[in-house]
């Protein structure tokens, strides 16, 4: 743009001129000519930077106004100075950005600061690669936090100039995991110990006790029911973590037919139809094929009938979703189930049904939906829609 200016300006006062103004005036007009045309320059030339400016103060402010913090840091040596630290890192760590210009990073490593991410984030930098850790850092203070570190490269390939990192505090969801840990400790090892032994005195007192036995229904009840949410616990977690360490998936289809004909013998009074209208077999996330045969198993054990049916649809469509459609004819989930699954659970609206949750957490982690269109009295509809394995590679080369 700046050179067609010019050459224009060049041209009317080089070419033009001299062919329409002949004399003294031909060299005042060029004169002329020549400090409009700097003028326009030197107007272009403003706007150029005044534009320039713009763009880099939005994106400091943008940098500074983020959630997370981000440094940039030299990658010449063993100490990747840092030559930035957005205000949300100084939040986070305490530290002026005055303080930690011309620092390494590991100023915020102490002593249980875990040697593994310490190791990954240096071979990272050495060998000029992206890397993500959970690592435990210090504050200004020396108060401890769970800091989430994402460092990448910047340049050429090979010929990293600088490291940019984020920083995020993951301290409140490390707690949360760790809770989960313990919790489900609990459930596997503890809470059935103790339940176990319940039931033990329990039959001890019903075959002591005689004429009463009705009192004794509603506390086999309970114990049964807590079992029950103790084996979803743990079927769930079983499914999650298959689905973690999964990289093959299952093949759907055959897997499908396996849990209808265990069923059909558990329950040999249902009727229990299977119809997929494709007979290329589909590959899927691990842990999906658990999650339907609870939600068969769910159909089955809570129907109040002595016949129940179970339909299950599969269709697949050209994107590489499948759909799964589950139909019973039982007595419908409750709506604060459904409500709970759907809108999240509060202290006035929570669901007892961990099957329900085992599926949408398994599902979502597959990248899948979980739907309940219909559910009353005449039955329930369950919709599993979830990618193949092969549309998933797709999508993540893309």
């Amino acid at each position: 743009m700046y050179l067609l200016v010019g050459f224009v300006v060049l041209f009317i006062e080089h070419v033009v001129l001299p062919a329409q103004v002949t004399g003294p005036h031909l060299t005042f007009i060029q004169s002329v000519t020549a400090l409009l045309g700097i003028l326009v320059m030197a107007v272009f030339i403003y706007l150029l930077l005044w534009l320039t400016w713009r763009d880099l103060r939005l994106k400091e402010r943008a940098i500074n106004e983020a959630p997370i913090g981000i440094v940039l840091a030299d990658s010449d040596g063993d100490d990747n100075r840092l030559i930035f630290a957005n205000e949300r890192f100084q939040t986070l760590t305490g530290y002026d950005s005055s303080e930690v210009r011309g620092c390494d990073c590991r100023l915020l490593q102490g002593e249980q600061t875990a040697p593994e991410p310490r190791q990954r984030l240096r071979t990272a930098i050495d060998e000029q690669q992206q890397a993500s850790v959970d690592i435990r850092n210090y504050r200004r203070d020396g108060q401890l936090f769970w800091n989430k570190v994402d460092i990448a490269p910047v340049g050429e390939s090979g010929n990293a100039s600088h490291f940019v990192g984020f920083q995020t505090d993951i301290t409140e969801r490390k707690i949360r995991e760790q809770q989960l840990t313990v919790l489900n400790r609990v459930l596997r090892h503890n809470f059935r110990t103790q339940i176990n032994i319940i039931t033990g005195y329990l039959e001890l007192l019903q075959e002591h006790v005689t004429g009463e036995s009705e009192l004794f229904t509603p506390i086999q009840r309970a114990v049964d029911e807590t079992l029950t949410v103790v084996s979803s616990a743990q079927r769930a977690e079983g499914a999650l973590r298959a689905a973690a360490a999964d990289t093959q998936g299952v093949e759907l289809e055959p897997r499908l037919r396996e849990i209808a004909t265990a069923a059909r013998e558990q329950y040999p009074n249902a009727t229990i139809s299977l119809t997929y209208h494709n007979s290329d077999t589909h590959r899927v996330q691990a842990g999906i094929d658990r999650a339907l045969r609870e939600a068969i198993q769910n159909a089955l054990q809570h129907h109040d009938g002595p016949a129940p049916t179970v339909s299950i649809q599969l269709e697949h469509a050209e994107d590489g979703q499948l759909t799964i459609k589950i139909e019973d004819d039982g007595p419908g989930i409750p709506s604060e189930e459904i409500t709970a699954l759907e809108e999240g659970e509060t202290q006035l609206t929570h669901g007892s049904h961990m099957g329900l949750w085992m599926i949408q957490w398994v599902v979502t982690y597959a990248g899948g939906s979980f739907s309940i269109p219909e559910s009353g009295a005449d039955g329930t509809t369950l919709v599993v829609r979830v990618p193949t394995m092969t549309a998933t590679a797709e999508h993540s080369s893309a």
